[in-house]
């Protein structure tokens, strides 16, 4: 199970808890840094968003990659991805 940012220590239950007090993603990231590291939780942080989940199974390169097309254009690129 994942339920962190591994870069910035932030627990999805932090996570969740932002966006129940009406918080958007770009406000969470923002405050946290989560998802601006290396960027592997942004889809984790999209299912933590959508489901309210804490404890998210760990996800297939697919389906990682199809839930990261959809967090990705609410957030600035990852400081640790390197541009193509």
């Amino acid at each position: 199970m994942v339920n962190r940012c591994i870069c910035h220590n932030v627990p999805f239950a932090t996570v969740a808890a932002m966006a129940r007090d009406g918080r958007s993603l770009a406000e969470i990231s923002q405050q946290t840094n989560c998802g601006m590291g290396c960027g592997l939780c942004r889809p984790y942080l999209w299912v933590v968003l959508t489901t309210g989940a804490t404890n998210v199974p760990v996800l297939s390169p697919s389906q990682a990659a199809q839930l990261s097309s959809k967090v990705d254009p609410l957030l600035p690129k990852p400081k640790g991805k390197k541009q193509p």
